[in-house]
């Protein structure tokens, strides 16, 4: 536990990082307003709730202080590695997911968001949130709390509807296309994002991804009516990883994006205002396993982790609205390589769809969990006793079971299920 003199006016979280303490925040607030007199007068830091994030330790910060005579508050997160889990460390590390963030927010996200800002044509609005500060020794990342702003966190277990899945669509498609124009201008921008979820260095999250699949298939052998469907996908099982990885490999003659990687509702923010009903604005977070490659795989992941049930039959409309914005992004920004059609880019997706499959069963279940008690990476990945109930678990819920009965077939007939 972080130990402060002024305890009074202290409440840390005992799980905070040790090296986060007052006075670290008060160097960083003076360097942020340029006042060295700047002092602190309180300081909360306390826990996010269980099964909200897993590939890091996020803390939420507020603090009072004296900011030039006047009495002033801020609302920060505090996201940082698992400094005392070696487990996870090891795990984490072959994804790079620290390094590769705190780059993302020291470097090649402002260099986006300048580059969007150099189009008058194109509505502005902020895709990232601000940094605060970023301590490149101790992994972590300082963050403004959006939701003290307006913004808020969608539930998780609703799902989006159609205006709100649009309005990600719409930043995701700006992200995408801002990416493709800066790595035309920055040809080595990218380079070393090459690590996501699924990628060609390392396999260290296949214990779950090869387990679950195993007990998805199990399950669905039982379903009356789905028992092909279950013995197709304990088939595939053992190519289960290279069909998802082929998925994540960039192809050279068709667009490439910088990927978020883990885009679901919990990495998105909507805004209200004056007690509207529907969001004005929304925003991207959490860019730990960016990668090089297809859209595809954003958008399988989006459609497959975070709609509300009516909508994942009508994906359709979702990739219409979503291509329009990437189109015309690209083209006002002066994109030099080429625009796919329609068509040509529903054909890319039909190329990279098996991660749809992929993603129903992987991380759709973690995603739809509504019984946090087990919820930790410790839960996910090991196959002991407890990981092996919690994994179960995740498929014993009934709005999960739902959707697989309503996607599984369409995979069927997509043939994602065929040996490739």
């Amino acid at each position: 536990m972080v130990e402060q003199k002024d305890s009074g006016n202290i409440e840390i979280s005992p799980t905070t990082p040790e090296w986060f303490t007052q006075n670290v925040l008060e160097e960083v607030l003076q360097k942020k307003y340029s006042d060295k007199g700047l002092k602190i007068v309180k300081l909360k830091v306390s826990d996010f709730g269980k099964g909200d994030n897993y590939a890091s330790m996020m803390k939420r910060v507020y603090v009072e202080y004296i900011h030039r005579g006047e009495n002033n508050s801020g609302d920060f997160l505090l996201k940082s590695c698992y400094e005392n889990d070696e487990f996870l460390n090891n795990i984490l590390s072959q994804y790079n997911v620290y390094n590769l963030e705190m780059r993302m927010y020291d470097e090649i996200l402002p260099k986006m968001t300048q580059l969007l800002r150099e189009s008058k044509d194109i509505e502005q609005h902020s895709l990232f949130p601000e940094t605060i500060a970023v301590f490149h020794d101790k992994g972590s990342i300082l963050f403004e709390d959006l939701t003290k702003t307006n913004f808020v966190m969608e539930d998780r277990l609703k799902g989006l509807n159609l205006q709100k899945a649009k309005l990600i669509l719409t930043r995701l498609a700006k992200m995408h296309a801002t990416s493709a124009v800066l790595n035309e201008r920055e040809p080595n921008i990218f380079k070393g994002c090459d690590r996501g979820i699924f990628n060609r260095h390392t396999r260290a999250f296949s214990p779950y991804f090869e387990t679950v699949v195993k007990i998805c298939g199990e399950m669905v052998s039982k379903w009356e009516g789905y028992e092909h469907i279950g013995e197709k996908i304990l088939k595939i099982a053992p190519h289960f990883m290279e069909y998802t990885e082929r998925v994540y490999d960039p192809e050279p003659n068709q667009l490439n994006v910088l990927t978020h990687g883990d885009l679901w509702t919990n990495n998105t923010l909507f805004k209200y205002v004056n007690g509207e009903t529907e969001p004005s604005d929304s925003i991207l977070i959490d860019f730990q396993f960016c990668s090089w490659g297809s859209p595809a795989s954003d958008l399988s992941y989006f459609f497959n982790t975070s709609l509300q049930r009516d909508l994942l039959l009508r994906t359709d409309e979702l990739i219409q609205h979503y291509y329009y914005d990437l189109s015309d992004t690209l083209r006002k920004l002066g994109f030099l390589g080429k625009i796919p059609s329609l068509t040509e880019f529903r054909s890319q997706l039909m190329l990279k769809s098996f991660s749809n499959f992929t993603i129903s069963i992987t991380s759709q279940p973690v995603m739809l969990n509504p019984d946090t008690e087990d919820a930790d990476f410790h839960a996910v990945l090991k196959v002991d006793e407890r990981g092996m109930k919690f994994k179960r678990l995740l498929f014993s819920n009934p709005v999960l079971q739902e959707n697989l009965k309503i996607m599984l077939p369409v995979y069927d007939r997509m043939g994602l299920f065929e040996l490739q």
